[in-house]
């Protein structure tokens, strides 16, 4: 029937994944460009993942979008990754194309066009990256390429998490990693004494938005604080951030280029960043008026 109708199925999976806008986003970008596809959201619990791949080979599908707590455990039922993903060590976007899955991050892409416009004031700085998923793998991977880190502190729910990343990049690009913990009582220190702090966790995530990972009170005048979380566009991590001065930036940049930059690896067309843009906002800013989430 799918194969009949002419239509190309995307996904995006992840546990839980209800959240996400990616359907939006993508729908509108076919609908667009007139191509006769769509994108639907799939919870998929981890031992369900195997199983998930070889059903959307059999129907089909062009590929899907990956997230948390996927991004890693995908890559071992992958028949290929791009460079850029192996050295991350996660996959984001899958494309399948004659029955083969192709795996790809472009977490990375998104990340780093969302820090671009800030080069100037943050080049060379001291960095805390909260988490240490997959997300915090491509915040790490850019960072450590692009932006000539002076250090960056890795604090994860748990020691092992941290120290794991931080082995992961040993001598990439002469990285500067030291490990901590999110309980770790020397964290408000080396979140004040840094320039930059890049939120990589949940926490804080549509519905449950009234968390943040951070009291927020280590924050200061002269601090870039970034939440790859975008929905809500101003979490409460960012209002903190904000309310001491600090640069708040929201998660919807990267969420944007990331999609975009998977949209080209499906499809080889272009997504209209702009409109997209315009459409997003507008969705998250109605749900901020409501008061949509806050729980």
């Amino acid at each position: 029937m799918i194969e009949s109708s002419g239509l190309t199925l995307y996904g995006i999976i992840g546990h839980p994944v209800g959240h996400s806008l990616s359907p939006v986003m993508h729908n509108a970008s076919f609908e667009a460009l007139g191509l006769h596809a769509t994108m639907e959201v799939y919870d998929i619990k981890p031992e369900s993942l195997k199983d998930a791949l070889e059903s959307f080979i059999k129907l089909g599908f062009g590929g899907i979008n990956v997230t948390i707590p996927h991004k890693q455990t995908i890559i071992p039922f992958l028949d290929d990754i791009d460079e850029e993903a192996g050295i991350i060590g996660a996959v984001n976007t899958v494309r399948f194309r004659d029955g083969r899955t192709e795996g790809f991050n472009t977490d990375a892409h998104g990340f780093r066009q969302t820090l671009e416009p800030y080069r100037s004031s943050i080049e060379g700085s001291r960095f805390v990256v909260l988490g240490a998923g997959g997300a915090a793998r491509a915040v790490t991977y850019v960072l450590l390429r692009f932006f000539r880190t002076a250090q960056i502190v890795i604090a994860a729910r748990t020691a092992s998490g941290s120290k794991t990343l931080v082995e992961h990049f040993k001598g990439f690009h002469g990285s500067r990693l030291a490990a901590s913990t999110l309980d770790d009582p020397h964290l408000s220190r080396m979140v004040r004494d840094s320039e930059v702090i890049i939120n990589a966790t949940p926490v804080g995530m549509f519905p449950k938005t009234g968390e943040a990972v951070v009291e927020g009170t280590e924050f200061r005048d002269g601090q870039t604080v970034v939440d790859l979380i975008y929905r809500p566009l101003q979490t409460e991590l960012l209002r903190r951030a904000k309310q001491h001065g600090a640069r708040a930036v929201s998660g919807l940049e990267m969420f944007i280029h990331q999609g975009a930059r998977a949209f080209e690896i499906w499809t080889g067309k272009g997504m209209d960043i702009d409109r997209v843009r315009i459409l997003l906002t507008g969705m998250l800013e109605q749900e901020t008026s409501r008061g949509e989430g806050r729980r």
